[in-house]
Protein backbone atom coordinates (compact mmCIF):
# COMPACT_ATOMS: atom_id res chain seq x y z
CA UNK A 1 0.00 0.00 0.00
CA UNK A 2 1.27 3.50 -0.88
CA UNK A 3 0.23 6.55 0.99
CA UNK A 4 0.10 9.86 -0.58
CA UNK A 5 0.87 13.06 0.95
CA UNK A 6 -2.39 14.62 2.24
CA UNK A 7 -3.88 17.43 1.48
CA UNK A 8 -4.49 20.30 4.55
CA UNK A 9 -4.84 23.60 3.90
CA UNK A 10 -2.58 26.45 5.78
CA UNK A 11 -4.48 28.36 8.26
CA UNK A 12 -3.74 31.45 6.34
CA UNK A 13 -6.49 30.65 4.07
CA UNK A 14 -9.12 29.98 7.10
CA UNK A 15 -8.36 33.51 8.51
CA UNK A 16 -8.53 35.08 5.13
CA UNK A 17 -11.97 33.99 4.48
CA UNK A 18 -12.89 34.37 8.25
CA UNK A 19 -11.64 38.02 7.56
CA UNK A 20 -14.17 38.53 4.56
CA UNK A 21 -16.99 37.11 6.59
CA UNK A 22 -16.95 39.01 9.55
CA UNK A 23 -16.47 42.47 7.14
CA UNK A 24 -19.51 41.49 5.34
CA UNK A 25 -21.53 40.74 8.89
CA UNK A 26 -20.02 43.89 10.07
CA UNK A 27 -20.67 46.29 7.28
CA UNK A 28 -23.95 44.96 6.70
CA UNK A 29 -25.52 44.41 10.22
CA UNK A 30 -23.32 46.31 12.98
CA UNK A 31 -22.09 49.27 11.50
CA UNK A 32 -25.12 51.44 10.71
CA UNK A 33 -25.87 50.01 14.27
CA UNK A 34 -22.21 52.30 15.61
CA UNK A 35 -23.14 54.90 13.40
CA UNK A 36 -26.76 55.29 14.94
CA UNK A 37 -24.91 55.38 18.71
CA UNK A 38 -21.89 57.29 17.65
CA UNK A 39 -22.85 60.19 19.04
CA UNK A 40 -20.64 62.66 20.98
CA UNK A 41 -20.41 62.07 25.09
CA UNK A 42 -22.10 64.81 27.23
CA UNK A 43 -21.05 65.25 31.00
CA UNK A 44 -23.40 66.51 33.57
CA UNK A 45 -22.75 69.28 36.52
CA UNK A 46 -25.75 70.58 37.98
CA UNK A 47 -26.06 70.41 41.93
CA UNK A 48 -27.94 66.92 41.67
CA UNK A 49 -25.56 63.64 41.34
CA UNK A 50 -28.85 61.57 41.26
CA UNK A 51 -29.96 63.83 38.08
CA UNK A 52 -26.47 63.62 36.20
CA UNK A 53 -26.24 60.25 37.04
CA UNK A 54 -29.96 59.90 35.05
CA UNK A 55 -28.69 61.42 31.89
CA UNK A 56 -25.29 60.05 31.58
CA UNK A 57 -26.46 56.36 32.10
CA UNK A 58 -25.16 55.87 35.18
CA UNK A 59 -28.00 55.10 36.82
CA UNK A 60 -31.64 53.76 35.53
CA UNK A 61 -35.25 54.62 37.00
CA UNK A 62 -37.40 52.26 35.62
CA UNK A 63 -40.75 50.83 37.68
CA UNK A 64 -40.54 52.97 40.58
CA UNK A 65 -37.05 52.05 41.47
CA UNK A 66 -33.22 53.12 40.83
CA UNK A 67 -30.83 50.66 39.79
CA UNK A 68 -27.24 51.36 38.40
CA UNK A 69 -23.58 52.51 40.00
CA UNK A 70 -24.62 54.99 43.24
CA UNK A 71 -21.05 56.57 43.99
CA UNK A 72 -20.63 58.34 46.66
CA UNK A 73 -21.99 61.86 45.68
CA UNK A 74 -25.40 59.69 44.53
CA UNK A 75 -25.70 57.49 47.66
CA UNK A 76 -25.53 60.39 50.17
CA UNK A 77 -28.14 63.10 48.12
CA UNK A 78 -30.35 60.04 48.76
CA UNK A 79 -29.89 59.86 52.11
CA UNK A 80 -30.40 63.32 52.06
CA UNK A 81 -33.48 63.49 50.41
CA UNK A 82 -34.70 61.33 52.91
CA UNK A 83 -34.69 57.77 51.09
CA UNK A 84 -32.99 54.27 51.94
CA UNK A 85 -30.88 51.78 50.24
CA UNK A 86 -32.93 48.36 49.90
CA UNK A 87 -29.98 45.51 49.69
CA UNK A 88 -33.18 43.29 48.49
CA UNK A 89 -33.73 45.00 45.33
CA UNK A 90 -30.19 46.63 45.07
CA UNK A 91 -31.76 49.69 44.76
CA UNK A 92 -34.00 52.65 45.68
CA UNK A 93 -37.61 52.38 45.50
CA UNK A 94 -39.37 55.60 45.18
CA UNK A 95 -42.22 56.88 43.63
CA UNK A 96 -41.66 59.67 41.01
CA UNK A 97 -44.07 62.11 42.55
CA UNK A 98 -41.92 62.05 45.51
CA UNK A 99 -38.98 63.21 43.86
CA UNK A 100 -37.59 66.94 42.86
CA UNK A 101 -39.21 68.28 39.97
CA UNK A 102 -35.35 68.27 38.55
CA UNK A 103 -34.79 64.79 38.70
CA UNK A 104 -38.53 64.23 37.34
CA UNK A 105 -37.99 66.13 34.95
CA UNK A 106 -34.10 64.18 33.53
CA UNK A 107 -36.16 61.10 34.40
CA UNK A 108 -38.77 62.29 31.35
CA UNK A 109 -35.80 63.63 29.41
CA UNK A 110 -34.25 59.86 29.54
CA UNK A 111 -37.14 58.21 28.40
CA UNK A 112 -37.51 60.65 25.45
CA UNK A 113 -33.59 59.96 24.53
CA UNK A 114 -34.09 56.32 25.07
CA UNK A 115 -37.07 56.48 22.79
CA UNK A 116 -35.68 57.77 19.96
CA UNK A 117 -32.42 56.30 19.90
CA UNK A 118 -34.40 53.01 20.22
CA UNK A 119 -36.66 53.95 16.98
CA UNK A 120 -33.72 54.44 15.04
CA UNK A 121 -32.27 51.09 16.01
CA UNK A 122 -35.25 49.43 15.67
CA UNK A 123 -35.64 51.82 12.11
CA UNK A 124 -32.36 50.48 11.02
CA UNK A 125 -32.62 46.84 12.07
CA UNK A 126 -35.71 46.78 10.02
CA UNK A 127 -33.81 48.09 6.50
CA UNK A 128 -30.82 46.20 6.41
CA UNK A 129 -29.90 46.14 3.23
CA UNK A 130 -29.38 42.08 2.91
CA UNK A 131 -28.72 42.65 -1.38
CA UNK A 132 -24.63 43.41 0.06
CA UNK A 133 -23.80 40.01 0.34
CA UNK A 134 -25.08 39.08 -2.83
CA UNK A 135 -22.54 41.45 -4.44
CA UNK A 136 -19.80 39.44 -2.32
CA UNK A 137 -17.44 36.90 -3.67
CA UNK A 138 -15.22 35.38 -1.04
CA UNK A 139 -12.03 34.70 -1.93
CA UNK A 140 -12.21 30.55 -2.92
CA UNK A 141 -10.39 30.77 -5.88
CA UNK A 142 -6.57 31.21 -4.29
CA UNK A 143 -7.61 29.06 -1.53
CA UNK A 144 -8.40 26.11 -4.45
CA UNK A 145 -5.46 27.32 -6.43
CA UNK A 146 -3.43 26.25 -3.13
CA UNK A 147 -5.24 22.89 -2.74
CA UNK A 148 -4.34 21.73 -6.65
CA UNK A 149 -1.07 22.71 -5.67
CA UNK A 150 -0.86 20.04 -3.07
CA UNK A 151 -2.58 17.69 -5.08
CA UNK A 152 -0.26 17.57 -7.89
CA UNK A 153 2.71 17.83 -5.96
CA UNK A 154 1.05 14.11 -3.89
CA UNK A 155 0.43 12.07 -7.24
CA UNK A 156 3.41 13.71 -9.25
CA UNK A 157 6.09 11.53 -7.19
CA UNK A 158 4.29 8.53 -7.75
CA UNK A 159 1.97 8.61 -10.64
CA UNK A 160 4.12 11.05 -12.52
CA UNK A 161 1.60 12.78 -13.84
CA UNK A 162 0.07 16.62 -13.27
CA UNK A 163 -3.45 17.72 -13.81
CA UNK A 164 -4.07 21.38 -13.38
CA UNK A 165 -7.21 22.68 -12.78
CA UNK A 166 -7.95 25.26 -15.71
CA UNK A 167 -9.07 29.13 -14.51
CA UNK A 168 -12.84 28.31 -15.85
CA UNK A 169 -12.65 25.11 -13.31
CA UNK A 170 -11.28 26.99 -10.52
CA UNK A 171 -13.98 29.54 -11.08
CA UNK A 172 -17.28 27.48 -11.60
CA UNK A 173 -15.66 25.58 -7.81
CA UNK A 174 -15.14 28.97 -6.14
CA UNK A 175 -18.74 29.98 -7.18
CA UNK A 176 -20.47 27.30 -6.26
CA UNK A 177 -18.57 27.62 -2.45
CA UNK A 178 -19.39 31.61 -2.07
CA UNK A 179 -22.73 31.15 -3.37
CA UNK A 180 -23.29 28.63 -0.63
CA UNK A 181 -21.15 30.96 2.17
CA UNK A 182 -23.83 33.64 1.29
CA UNK A 183 -26.79 31.87 2.26
CA UNK A 184 -25.34 30.95 5.27
CA UNK A 185 -24.63 34.47 6.33
CA UNK A 186 -27.68 36.05 4.99
CA UNK A 187 -29.60 33.22 7.47
CA UNK A 188 -26.90 34.00 10.12
CA UNK A 189 -27.86 37.87 9.81
CA UNK A 190 -31.31 37.53 9.57
CA UNK A 191 -31.10 35.45 13.09
CA UNK A 192 -29.20 38.19 14.41
CA UNK A 193 -31.68 40.89 13.41
CA UNK A 194 -34.18 39.26 15.06
CA UNK A 195 -32.10 38.80 18.28
CA UNK A 196 -31.04 42.44 18.16
CA UNK A 197 -34.53 43.75 18.15
CA UNK A 198 -35.92 41.60 20.99
CA UNK A 199 -32.73 43.00 22.78
CA UNK A 200 -33.25 46.78 22.16
CA UNK A 201 -36.80 46.42 23.40
CA UNK A 202 -36.05 44.86 26.32
CA UNK A 203 -33.72 47.21 27.10
CA UNK A 204 -35.36 50.28 26.63
CA UNK A 205 -38.16 49.02 28.27
CA UNK A 206 -35.85 48.40 31.27
CA UNK A 207 -34.61 52.02 30.75
CA UNK A 208 -31.39 51.36 30.11
CA UNK A 209 -29.34 54.33 27.76
CA UNK A 210 -27.98 53.86 25.06
CA UNK A 211 -24.12 52.90 26.52
CA UNK A 212 -26.08 49.82 27.46
CA UNK A 213 -27.42 49.35 23.36
CA UNK A 214 -23.95 49.55 23.03
CA UNK A 215 -22.78 46.72 25.23
CA UNK A 216 -25.24 44.70 23.86
CA UNK A 217 -24.04 45.03 20.10
CA UNK A 218 -20.27 44.50 21.81
CA UNK A 219 -21.82 41.02 22.88
CA UNK A 220 -23.67 39.82 19.66
CA UNK A 221 -20.57 41.27 17.70
CA UNK A 222 -18.64 38.59 19.52
CA UNK A 223 -21.20 36.14 18.73
CA UNK A 224 -20.30 37.00 14.88
CA UNK A 225 -16.61 36.26 15.16
CA UNK A 226 -16.89 33.14 16.82
CA UNK A 227 -19.87 32.39 14.10
CA UNK A 228 -17.53 33.77 11.61
CA UNK A 229 -14.68 31.80 12.40
CA UNK A 230 -17.10 28.28 12.45
CA UNK A 231 -18.15 29.03 9.54
CA UNK A 232 -14.79 29.30 7.90
CA UNK A 233 -13.47 26.74 9.25
CA UNK A 234 -16.10 24.31 8.29
CA UNK A 235 -16.05 25.43 4.51
CA UNK A 236 -12.49 24.99 4.39
CA UNK A 237 -12.08 21.86 6.04
CA UNK A 238 -15.59 20.89 3.26
CA UNK A 239 -13.77 22.31 0.06
CA UNK A 240 -10.90 20.23 0.81
CA UNK A 241 -12.51 16.88 1.25
CA UNK A 242 -15.04 17.61 -1.49
CA UNK A 243 -11.82 18.45 -3.69
CA UNK A 244 -9.50 15.31 -2.90
CA UNK A 245 -12.45 13.24 -3.34
CA UNK A 246 -13.17 14.29 -6.91
CA UNK A 247 -8.97 14.95 -7.87
CA UNK A 248 -8.09 11.77 -6.44
CA UNK A 249 -10.88 9.58 -7.70
CA UNK A 250 -10.06 11.35 -11.56
CA UNK A 251 -6.45 10.16 -11.28
CA UNK A 252 -7.76 6.46 -10.60
CA UNK A 253 -6.59 6.47 -6.62
CA UNK A 254 -10.35 5.72 -4.80
CA UNK A 255 -9.36 4.87 -1.53
CA UNK A 256 -8.10 6.61 1.44
CA UNK A 257 -6.93 6.39 5.18
CA UNK A 258 -8.80 8.15 7.77
CA UNK A 259 -6.36 9.98 10.25
CA UNK A 260 -7.78 11.98 13.84
CA UNK A 261 -6.11 14.75 14.86
CA UNK A 262 -4.89 12.40 17.68
CA UNK A 263 -5.93 14.28 20.52
CA UNK A 264 -8.34 14.80 23.25
CA UNK A 265 -11.03 16.99 21.10
CA UNK A 266 -11.17 13.92 19.02
CA UNK A 267 -14.89 12.32 18.80
CA UNK A 268 -15.15 8.72 20.32
CA UNK A 269 -16.87 7.70 16.84
CA UNK A 270 -14.01 9.50 14.59
CA UNK A 271 -11.64 7.63 16.99
CA UNK A 272 -13.28 4.24 15.92
CA UNK A 273 -12.51 5.02 12.50
CA UNK A 274 -8.30 6.31 12.61
CA UNK A 275 -6.38 4.14 10.00
CA UNK A 276 -9.16 2.52 8.69
CA UNK A 277 -9.41 2.68 4.81
CA UNK A 278 -12.33 4.15 3.25
CA UNK A 279 -13.70 3.85 -0.22
CA UNK A 280 -14.89 7.49 -1.76
CA UNK A 281 -17.63 6.04 -2.62
CA UNK A 282 -18.94 4.63 0.92
CA UNK A 283 -18.51 6.95 3.35
CA UNK A 284 -18.36 5.53 6.99
CA UNK A 285 -20.99 6.33 9.60
CA UNK A 286 -19.08 8.98 11.85
CA UNK A 287 -22.05 9.45 14.35
CA UNK A 288 -23.29 5.67 15.71
CA UNK A 289 -26.20 7.40 17.68
CA UNK A 290 -27.97 8.52 14.69
CA UNK A 291 -25.96 6.76 11.41
CA UNK A 292 -25.04 10.17 9.48
CA UNK A 293 -22.17 8.83 7.26
CA UNK A 294 -19.21 11.69 5.62
CA UNK A 295 -16.25 11.51 4.82
CA UNK A 296 -13.09 12.78 7.37
CA UNK A 297 -13.42 16.28 7.39
CA UNK A 298 -16.94 16.97 6.38
CA UNK A 299 -18.87 16.50 9.87
CA UNK A 300 -19.36 19.55 11.55
CA UNK A 301 -15.94 20.72 13.33
CA UNK A 302 -14.08 17.60 11.79
CA UNK A 303 -10.35 18.52 11.88
CA UNK A 304 -9.76 14.58 10.37
CA UNK A 305 -7.97 14.49 7.00
CA UNK A 306 -8.12 12.19 4.02
CA UNK A 307 -4.64 10.32 3.20
CA UNK A 308 -5.00 8.98 -0.71
CA UNK A 309 -3.81 5.46 -0.74
CA UNK A 310 -2.80 3.12 -3.61
CA UNK A 311 -3.48 -0.70 -2.83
Amino acid sequence: MIKLKPIILPRVYENKLKKEILEIIYSCLFEPLIEELDYSKQYYNSNSAIRDGLLAGKIQYSNGIFKGQFNIKIAKEFKELGFKYNSRIEGYKIQINNLPVEIQQAIGQVKITNKTIATNILNKLKNINFDEIKQKDFSYIETIGNVDKQFNSSIATTLEIAIDLTNKQKQIIAKEYSNNMKLYVKKFLKDEVKILREETEQAVNAGYRAEYLKEIIKERFKVSDAKAEFLAKQESSLLVSKYTQLRFKDAGINKYQWSTSNDNRVRHDHKLLDGKIISYDDPPIVDLATGRKAHAGEDYGCRCVQIPVII
